[in-house]
């Protein structure tokens, strides 16, 4: 008696849920049908998750950014000296001097500025 009641039930939904299936709209990965087949009423459920939105890039020069430039240039043992709104200084050591890169805090880091140790004032340049 209940395997057959199962069945019914079972061949009602099916025949709805194939029946309708080819009708509708291609389902965006945020939905999800469930089909739950519990005591006399078998439901079929659409839930929709929460989308949001994805963080857009920074648009400025990154530190990692700048310090892999900075590299790039022959600038060894490179560190941030300072992160500012405007610029980006990076500092460290090339063929054993102190070197101070300065970068446009914008879009692929341009050189502002270079000053060695040799140059009298090198850390008080920004």
């Amino acid at each position: 008696m209940i395997l057959k009641i199962i069945r019914r039930n079972f061949a009602f939904v099916a025949t709805i849920v194939f029946g309708i299936l080819p009708f509708t709209p291609v389902v965006s990965s945020a939905q999800s049908i469930q089909l739950e087949l519990g005591g006399n009423n078998p439901r079929i459920l659409l839930r929709q998750e929460e989308v949001r939105p994805t963080r857009r890039p920074s648009r400025g020069c990154s530190t990692e950014r700048a310090l892999e430039k900075a590299e790039k240039m022959g600038v060894r043992r490179a560190r941030i000296e300072s992160d500012g709104r405007r610029f980006v200084e990076v500092s460290g050591r090339r063929r054993g001097d102190r070197v101070l890169v300065v970068f446009a805090n914008e879009r692929n880091c341009p050189v502002v500025d270079r000053a060695a140790s040799r140059d009298r004032n090198w850390s008080n340049r920004y």
